[in-house]
């Protein structure tokens, strides 16, 4: 089963235009709360941008640039663990509902 669909479910409730700021005044874009200090460019802090995207395109309702995005930052040798190490998105979310769970309900009655 897709990870995915757990961890964006508890990083923003499905919310495709989530915003949060981060106390290091970066800040958190999109369904998978995608962070702007490593991953996206935007005007408030400085960035890697390792996706190559304009943070503000992770809030619109097509959320392909935000899954091009995720799968890159779990391409990372630590794959879904990626998420949390590097900076993608806070911990608690994914480590405490998603991580080493059973996700088998989060497709369940799709045809897969």
């Amino acid at each position: 089963p897709c990870p995915g669909l757990c961890m964006a479910f508890y990083q923003s409730t499905l919310n495709t235009a989530a915003h949060s700021i981060k106390a290091d005044s970066s800040a958190n874009y999109g369904i998978f709360q995608i962070s702007s200090q490593q991953w996206c460019t935007d005007d408030h802090s400085p960035s890697d941008n390792r996706c190559r995207v304009a943070c503000r395109d992770l809030l619109s309702s097509s959320i392909t640039d935000d899954i091009i995005c995720a799968k890159r930052i779990v391409r990372n040798p630590q794959g879904m663990d990626a998420c949390t190490s590097l900076l993608l998105l806070s911990s608690e979310g994914w480590a405490m509902h998603c991580k080493g769970g059973d996700l088998s309900e989060w497709v369940e009655g799709c045809d897969l």
